[in-house]
């Protein structure tokens, strides 16, 4: 199972470097059912990131856990609703 897990730490993290790279994105919370894979989940995104950014990029990158539980999405979309239609968030 751990090498399953290492295994998708691998692909987000891979493809987490992009991003991280082109919009010098600092935060990255992993949340949902994802967080039930633990620190194995993290530390092989944040070795991923370090092998494929410049090391200014990764070491300003913090990856981890979203405390918001199972409702982050639909709490993520109903702030992008408050925000695009009326204007508050």
């Amino acid at each position: 199972v751990k090498d399953a897990i290492r295994q998708m730490g691998a692909y987000l993290g891979f493809e987490l470097a992009s991003g991280v790279c082109l919009l010098n994105v600092q935060q990255i919370f992993i949340a949902g059912s994802l967080s039930a894979f633990g620190d194995t989940l993290l530390s092989t995104i944040r070795q991923k990131l370090a092998e494929r950014c410049l090391d200014s990029l990764a070491s300003k990158t913090c990856v981890d856990f979203c405390d918001l539980g199972e409702d982050v999405t639909m709490l993520g979309g109903a702030a992008a609703l408050l925000r695009e239609q009326i204007g508050v968030v």
